[in-house]
């Protein structure tokens, strides 16, 4: 009783000692709230059945919050859906390796990027990267197109048959195109593939390898034995392993005898000839490459096949969203069957990126990932995680957190990714294919792939189902499985003949009872204006005549029933300004209704309904309306308003920035002005600095840069030399007065009329502003890039970019970077108002000129130009893009540079040099003047379209223009610079080609804008003048490039002539000389049988000598037979000894069995001796024990003596 005590005493002992040490771990974990779970399971009983996870995952999170702790049997475990959290985890370097979850992946698809711990991983990752590059994703486009060709014949049978289960189909889709683009091997010629075998043998390893990530007991063979999973699953491994195997053999073969690969391109860095040119490098070995094409082929194969099934699925449960998707994808390609999509293709699908996004979103392709820390980790929120905790980050639950997605949040909806929706989401509150240090290598080609396959199914068929949306029930798994998978019903699309459409108002706004109520209202002064604006669905135009504003929802409109032509919004209050400008706020909730004299704000009611109208669609809405310092204008009836922009930055999307021609911006919220900030020298007209509107320091534009952090650090030479005006101005003052902290700053840029630019450094809420400038402008030119300017535009890029333009049709494309040292003002002017030195600096890359009208050729060489105010308005879809719109039509202007320097900065390769090469292009729209004379169409109003993308432009005669645009920016590329962005180095290297050479030489130099109607009919001039100009064009830009391309052609035909004799001579001289290896061959062949012969002859000699030599050697029989004897008889010997090695171990066994025998009674019998003798009793035991020591000793001795 009393040893169970004393063991019992030291194990709580032991135990105490151990939470001793881990004091700090418990401590750390006992600050993250969380359910503590029962003694030694913890939470594991809520998490036994795989059905059961996410809702517990769910249930935990909704209790306890986004980031909760608590153990999973002995396992510390943390579970994550807090989008900041989860940033500080992906982007920690102490949180890359995997969880211990995933260690049954190294067991069935092999130690690769999926499981690999760092810095093993950080070193395959870098080596396997360009495996993924963009240049070997385009490759793949072809087989992309080829095998989904192949689906569509597969998927025929199955018209109109029923609900099916494409899920089986879908994989081995997606496993044909994985070993094609990855492994280079098309496998679906082989016998396990067309039975399934292959496909099977996968299944089969995913379906144990999950049993085992949550079974752990799984992961030992014995317990897979007694499951009866053991056979099926080491018969697939093998024979998987085997079939990749063969297909790295045959690749190290074919590269051994110099032969090139059916399937794939000779690039080196396609993915096996990355891995088989390592392996060659010693920098793989064969397991290695084994195991990171295993570990390829099923990521690639089961997530895009889920991805593309499961979007297939919503669309049918949803089939107002695939209406909307299939019209997109028809726009594209009319023509239903086979198609072959291009990458470019792939960018311009807007709505079916929408539609994929939120799929992911809904049902992301890993629904939990795990990490482990390495190291403590602190995060944002300030929790410490102690090195050893298993991190799960819930993808599922983070992607349908009403918090960050709305409402709606559990619902597919994909509006949810349109831009406005998605900018003010955080970065990490979306990942399908995770983010930060260890994201998934091949998204690009996930992507790409679904797409494609996206986009010709729905071309082609109508997908169907009866299973409702709520009754899906999400099953956790390595990846995301449905417990009930809905069958899918496909129907073929019935082609149907539309009717032809006006090329010039494919919207048919013109005949709408919206704009001919417009048309009475225009104003008689022909004036660029902009009376239209979209925002999302609805179109809002300005009817003057009545002073309302009328809303359109231009989406719904285009179906066949129409319920409502147009809604009328009349605001409270009169609006008596005229109003030359309308804008909608970011979120849609207000508009602003600005004119030369005053600004009006009109708050939009709420949407309902069906279609999305305000209140359901009433015809007429009053709405709230206030103008801005009414009396303001009043008493300064020179104020101007120069410009009117919301702040991008505003919470309640109710800030307005209004720039008035006295140098000042005010700052609104709702009706109340907030703030006055001074951009330049005050300007009183007919006061005594007039004359400064003479010398242009007049502000006439401004725009609003991406925000940045506060670099508020002056020199101390600012403060040395402060002068009294320095110490008057409260603004410095209340600027030194804040503590140094970092705040953010939104650069405001403000453009004066004489071209010179400042900024304008302030926080949306402060009164605290930091004015800069005049900015240097480099690379310098005369006139400063523009004595005539007349509008600026920030293009959020990185760095920004600025586009400033002249009334005489130049654009300037310049970039905004922070200055090496900053600058003081060299303006006199700005002697009246504190400037502090310039932080930024504006580089300009290049300048385009517009084409302002169609004039002859002789008004356009001697007459004058025509000049003319100049609006930019920029591209929310595509930021490479803006428009200019003015009196002479609209132009698209694509920055093409902006791709370039997006691309260097995603690159992951270090070696990559950054180069400018493509120049912008300049797209004539929409021509409104096309004669000398002065009279104009002017632009009044000009709205962007979003999904699909379109224009629509009111003019002044009333006309509306309505066109598609074209979304990606590297259509509007001419051949030339398409063929540079998108060929490879050896292209590059060898030249342009010759088809290249004649398309450059067939690109015309001029637009063809669209001509828009005249306000009268021309007279005989005006069509003497542009049949003159069609003429010339005709002559300059067709019959002459003709003549061009015929030279061409001449030289290229004589150069191939002279090539061919050139060729022909040398084929004649290779003859001859094959002529002379032929008759060196047979001398060598005759002196190979001469020395053949001879070398047989002194083989025979050496044969006969070898004989005699054996025979002349002694006789040596007695001594073999002596030799035999010996080792008869050391073999006996030795196995008598053996004998009695073997009796005495049996003999020292049955000792050793008594002496525990006795042992056990002596402790059953156990007393205690007296003092003495148990030492007396210790001497002898000494003694014997010294005694038997010497004895092992000398028999070790005799052993070795005796040779046992």
């Amino acid at each position: 009783m009393l040893t169970w005590t004393l063991w019992c005493g030291l194990l709580f002992l032991l135990w105490f000692y151990f939470l001793w040490s881990r004091r700090r771990f418990y401590l750390l974990t006992l600050k993250i709230p969380g359910p503590l779970g029962y003694p030694i399971l913890g939470m594991a009983h809520w998490l036994m059945r795989r059905e059961d996870i996410l809702n517990a995952f769910g249930c935990f999170l909704d209790k306890h919050g986004p980031t909760i702790f608590s153990w999973l049997g002995p396992i510390p475990f943390m579970i994550v859906s807090d989008p900041q959290v989860v940033q500080d985890i992906f982007t920690s370097p102490h949180c890359i390796n995997k969880g211990i979850i995933y260690k049954a992946v190294d067991d069935g698809a092999g130690t690769g990027l999926f499981s690999l711990k760092d810095p093993q991983w950080s070193i395959h990752r870098k080596l396997l990267n360009p495996a993924f590059g963009h240049k070997v994703l385009l490759s793949f486009l072809p087989i992309f197109n080829r095998e989904t060709t192949l689906l569509l014949e597969q998927l025929k049978p199955l018209e109109d048959s029923g609900e099916k289960d494409l899920i089986p189909l879908l994989q081995r889709f997606t496993l044909g195109i994985a070993t094609q683009t990855t492994m280079g091997s098309d496998v679906k010629n082989e016998k396990s593939f067309k039975s399934n075998s292959l496909l099977g043998r996968y299944q089969c390893i995913l379906e144990t390898m999950t049993d085992m990530c949550f079974s752990p007991w799984l992961n030992s063979r014995f317990f897979r034995q007694l499951a009866g999973k053991e056979t099926p699953y080491h018969q697939a491994k093998t024979e998987i392993r085997q079939f990749i195997r063969n297909i790295i053999e045959k690749k190290l073969a074919e590269d051994k005898k110099g032969t090139l690969p059916t399937i794939q391109s000779n690039d080196k860095n396609i993915f096996l000839n990355l891995a088989t040119d390592l392996l060659r490098r010693g920098v793989f070995t064969l397991k290695n490459v084994e195991d990171e094409s295993n570990i390829i082929v099923f990521g690639a194969f089961e997530t895009t096949a889920n991805a593309v099934y499961y979007t297939l699925m919503l669309l049918a449960m949803f089939p107002d969203y695939q209406e909307r998707a299939f019209e997109e994808i028809q726009n594209m390609f009319p023509n239903a069957g086979d198609f072959d999509v291009t990458y470019a293709d792939t960018q311009q699908m807007v709505y079916l990126d929408l539609i994929l996004n939120e799929s992911m979103r809904v049902i992301p392709p890993v629904p939990v990932v795990s990490r482990q820390t390495t190291q403590d980790v602190k995060l944002s929120n300030g929790i410490v995680v102690p090195q050893g905790v298993q991190i799960a980050i819930d993808i599922y639950h983070m992607h349908r957190s009403k918090t960050i997605w709305g409402p709606d949040a559990e619902t597919f909806n994909p509006d949810h990714f349109l831009p406005h929706n998605i900018q003010d989401k955080h970065p990490y509150a979306y990942i399908p294919f995770t983010k930060g240090i260890r994201n998934c290598i091949g998204w690009r080609y996930a992507l790409i792939s679904a797409k494609i396959t996206l986009a010709k199914l729905l071309r082609n068929y109508r997908f169907t189902t009866s299973f409702p949306f709520e009754d899906l029930y999400f099953v956790e798994d390595i990846t995301m499985k449905l417990k009930a998978v809905p069958l899918l019903e496909l129907q073929k699309r019935k082609i149907i003949n539309k009717p032809a459409m006006s090329l010039t108002d494919v919207l048919k706004l013109n005949k709408t009872q919206l704009f001919a109520k417009i048309r009475d209202g225009l104003p008689l002064l022909q004036r660029t204006q902009n009376l239209l604006d979209c925002k999302d669905d609805l179109l809002f135009a300005w009817e003057a005549k009545e002073s309302c504003l009328l809303v359109r929802n231009w989406r719904s409109s285009q179906s066949a029933n129409v319920t409502v032509q147009y809604q009328t919004l009349i605001p409270s209050s009169t609006v008596s300004l005229e109003v030359d400008r309308v804008l909608a706020s970011n979120e849609g909730s207000l508009v602003a209704l600005s004119g030369r004299h005053g600004v009006t704000i009109l708050e939009l009611p709420r949407r309902w309904g069906p279609d999305g109208y305000y209140k359901d669609g009433k015809a007429s809405i009053t709405c709230r309306s206030y103008a801005l310092d009414t009396q303001l204008f009043l008493n300064n009836p020179h104020l101007e308003v120069r410009q009117v922009r919301w702040h991008p930055h505003s919470v309640s999307d109710s800030t307005l920035l209004v720039l008035l021609n006295n140098n000042t911006i005010r700052v609104y919220n709702h009706s109340k002005l907030r703030h006055v900030w001074k951009v330049g020298p005050s300007v009183v007209r007919g006061g005594t600095n007039s004359s400064l509107c003479d010398f242009g320091e007049v502000a006439v534009d401004f725009d609003i840069a991406p925000a940045a952090k506060s670099r508020d650090t002056e020199p101390a030479s600012v403060a040395e030399n402060e002068t009294a005006m320095d110490k008057s101005n409260k603004t410095l003052i209340a600027a030194k007065t804040l503590p140094k902290q970092e705040r953010i700053e939104w650069p405001v840029v403000v453009m004066r009329e004489n071209g010179n630019i400042y900024i304008l450094l302030t926080g949306l809420d402060s009164e605290v502003t930091r004015l800069q400038g005049p900015i240097s402008i480099t690379p310098q030119a005369r006139d400063n890039y523009g004595l005539e300017s007349c509008a600026i535009m920030i293009i959020p890029s990185l760095p920004p970019t600025i586009v400033i333009a002249e009334s005489n049709g130049k654009l300037h494309h310049a970039l905004l970077m922070g200055a090496e040292a900053a600058e003081h003002s060299f303006n006199e002017v700005d002697d009246f108002v504190l400037i502090e030195p310039s932080e930024y600096v504006i580089h300009v890359l290049e300048t385009v000129k517009l084409e302002l009208g169609l004039t002859a050729s002789a008004a356009g060489e001697g007459g004058a130009t025509h000049n003319c105010p100049i609006y930019l308005k920029r591209d929310l879809i595509n930021e490479m893009r803006y428009f200019a719109y003015h009196s002479a039509g609209l132009h698209a202007i694509t920055v093409n540079f902006i791709s370039e320097l997006q691309r260097y900065l995603d690159s992951e390769s270090v070696e990559e040099v950054f180069e400018l090469s493509a120049s912008s292009r300049a797209e004539y729209i929409l021509c409104t003047k096309f004669n000398s004379s002065e009279s104009v169409n002017a632009v009044l109003g000009l709205a962007l379209l979003q999904i699909p993308a379109g224009v629509v432009i009111l003019l002044g005669s009333g006309q509306v223009i309505s066109l598609k645009l074209v979304i990606d920016a590297q259509l509007l590329l001419t051949p030339k610079e398409n063929r540079q962005t998108s060929a490879d180095v050896s292209q590059q290297e060898s030249g342009p080609s010759f088809a290249d050479t004649i398309k450059s030489l067939l690109q015309r130099s001029v637009n063809q804008p669209i001509l828009a109607d005249k306000l009268s009919s021309p007279s005989a001039q005006e069509s003497y003048e542009l049949l003159n100009q069609a003429i010339e064009v005709l002559r300059e830009q067709y019959l002459k490039r003709h003549e061009l391309v015929r030279a061409a052609f001449a030289r290229h035909i004589n150069q191939m002539q002279l090539k061919k004799d050139q060729q022909l001579q040398e084929i004649e001289d290779l003859e001859q000389e094959r002529e002379l290896i032929s008759e060196k061959a047979h001398k060598l062949a005759e002196r190979f049988e001469e020395i053949s012969y001879n070398q047989e002859l002194l083989v025979r000699k050496c044969n006969g000598l070898m004989q005699k030599a054996n025979a002349s050697l002694p006789n040596s029989v007695v001594a073999e037979r002596e030799i035999s004897q010996e080792v008869d008889r050391l073999n006996k010997i030795t196995k008598s000894m053996a004998a009695g090695l073997e009796n005495a171990k049996k003999t020292l066994n049955k000792q050793r069995y008594h002496i525990a025998k006795s042992q056990e009674d002596l402790k059953k019998n156990a007393y205690e001796l007296p003092e003495k003798q148990h030492r007396t009793i210790t001497e002898i035991l000494t003694q014997l024990a010294g005694e038997i020591d010497r004895q092992i000793t000398d028999v070790k001795r005799i052993n070795k003596i005796v040779g046992v």
